[in-house]
């Protein structure tokens, strides 16, 4: 895999493994999954107001993920003493080591937990931030606000098709979308259920963001990093 496309980053993200249903097709999809989906999986940050009393369905994604329940009071004060720079609201990591710096502090203990950088073809900026409008306020539209480059260093995975739909982030399973895509278009997922390229991933957005085929939303491709912590 590889590709000569500049990228913005979107930001980075603690994610765990998604596992594949038994009603989704072994033959399309493989046994575990990586994604920034909050439709498939857990993922931090989303939708974290560090500044606002903490947030029940953040502290128990929290605690699925791995944080330990005597720590689970400190993640707000932590998030608030260490703020993206330049601070961002809903709470973002906008550089990969604040993450790692989250995840050796909570979740040195945790399984199938990685650190993923997701970052925006340069030519797609345009796009994303068009349709996001100036009203439009998520952990992605911030990031990619400050137009930013990708972090070095990390592991390409793959491209994941996302339609950001405010602190909900749809990707191509949650509406079993790879039966058409995989099925009718030839198109294959990896092992890691991402698209190996990104001329690939662009076809699958475009298949999504027409109207009846997917979520209501703008269907984009991005890039998929693994970064160790």
């Amino acid at each position: 895999m590889s590709d000569s496309s500049e990228y913005v980053t979107g930001g980075y993200f603690l994610t765990q493994l998604f596992r594949r249903p038994q009603q989704m097709n072994a033959d399309l999809v493989p046994e575990t999954v990586v994604t920034i989906s909050t439709c498939l999986t857990e993922v931090i940050p989303c939708a974290w107001y560090p500044n606002e009393e903490p947030d029940k369905r953040n502290l128990e994604s929290a605690a699925k993920m791995g944080v330990p329940a005597d720590r689970l009071n400190d993640v707000y004060p932590w998030m608030r003493e260490h703020p993206s720079q330049p601070p961002i609201w809903p709470y973002a990591f906008a550089e990969a080591d604040r993450a790692r710096e989250f995840a050796r502090e909570f979740l040195a203990a945790a399984e199938d937990v990685f650190l993923i950088g997701a970052s925006l073809p340069a030519e797609s900026v345009g796009i994303f931030l068009e349709e996001a409008g100036d009203k439009w306020v998520s952990e992605f539209t911030e990031v990619v606000r400050l137009k930013q480059p990708r972090a070095r260093g990390g592991t390409l995975l793959g491209y994941e098709i996302l339609g950001d739909a405010i602190n909900e982030y749809h990707t191509l399973l949650c509406t079993s979308g790879e039966n058409d895509v995989c099925g009718q278009m030839g198109i294959r997922l990896n092992q890691h259920g991402l698209f190996d390229s990104l001329a690939d991933a662009s076809r699958a957005a475009q298949w999504s963001s027409e109207e009846g085929n997917a979520e209501p939303v703008v269907y984009l491709p991005w890039r998929i990093e693994r970064y160790a912590w």
